[in-house]
């Protein structure tokens, strides 16, 4: 990103990613507390195994 876009479009993009990885971690989260609700386990998400 700096490379091809100096500081500023880092400054712009880092957002960007870190709305990618919070809404991930919302996502994870929900299915969590959905599995608790309903006592199902063992379910796949992104590759990530909660178990």
């Amino acid at each position: 990103m700096l490379k091809y876009g100096g500081l500023t479009l880092f400054n712009r993009l880092k957002l960007f990613f870190l709305g990618l990885v919070l809404g991930k971690a919302v996502v994870a989260e929900t299915w969590v507390l959905i599995d608790y609700v309903t006592g199902m386990q063992n379910n796949y998400l992104g590759g990530i195994v909660f178990q």
